[in-house]
């Protein structure tokens, strides 16, 4: 009979274990000739560092798809968590939440697992557009690198390239699709495609997509809730973008 108990035992431990989800293997990037970012609030990695900037990566990506009104934002707090700052990421119902995010271990991370849930429990949720795979994987490496508080950092913003795909695209998806996607997109005005972000820009620099990312006088504002634009380097790509004709190239 022990033994009996102690094979049923076994056999349901290992069901419980192969329906666990875990999050695929992540490319693990690794900066050519060392170089890292310093946490604590500081700033990122010097002159040709490739660690991963919180500031200008990572918080906008949480601030766009998920501290998103009546989501994850002060006044929803769904689930008890705000994800809006650095050190709200590592908060649960306002207080310090070991589980949040595992430095180092990204697959342990509950705010990394929840990205490749399914249904009720996938984050962002069904009828929201996911993360890219590129935002995925960017998430990853900043938590293998430290989850660091990483502020100032270097970065390879060059407002001399301003090309739709390469450039003006992964602004719009880092700062603008967690909210402009999906099935009931603020406004109407959805950012995930071409068409839609070039009807945006029919008044050149009067435009609206110009107008809330430089926070010009008349206009609302984006980031939604945010003090602050976006990078000047990244401002200036679309400006320029719109200047040459909004194509898409």
């Amino acid at each position: 009979m022990k033994r009996l108990l102690l094979i049923s035992t076994v056999i349901i431990s290992t069901a419980f274990y192969a329906c666990k989800h875990t999050p695929p293997d992540q490319p693990i990037f690794t900066p050519p000739g060392g170089g890292g970012a310093t946490g604590g609030g500081g700033t990122g990695g010097g002159p040709g560092s490739a660690a991963v900037c919180f500031e200008s990566e990572i918080l906008p990506i949480f601030q766009s798809n998920c501290a998103k009104s009546t989501c994850h934002d002060a006044a929803g707090q769904k689930g008890g968590y705000i994800l809006n700052s650095y050190d709200n990421l590592f908060r649960k119902e306002g207080k310090y939440n070991v589980n949040n995010i595992r430095p180092g271990n990204p697959s342990g991370s509950e705010l990394y697992q929840v990205l490749f849930e399914t249904g009720s429990d996938k984050m962002p949720p069904p009828g929201n557009t996911d993360l890219t795979p590129d935002q995925k994987n960017l998430i990853a490496r900043w938590i293998i690198e430290g989850a660091k508080n990483t502020t100032g950092c270097n970065t390879s913003c060059d407002s001399n390239q301003f090309k739709y795909a390469a450039n003006i695209q992964p602004i719009l998806n880092n700062y603008c699709t967690g909210c402009h996607s999906g099935v009931n997109p603020p406004s109407g005005i959805d950012l995930t495609t071409y068409a839609n972000v070039k009807a945006t820009t029919t008044n050149g620099l009067n435009s609206l997509l110009y107008g809330v990312t430089a926070h010009l006088p008349g206009y609302n504002p984006m980031p939604k809730g945010s003090l602050t634009t976006i990078p000047v380097c990244e401002i200036a790509q679309i400006r320029k973008w719109i200047q040459a004709g909004a194509l898409n190239n």
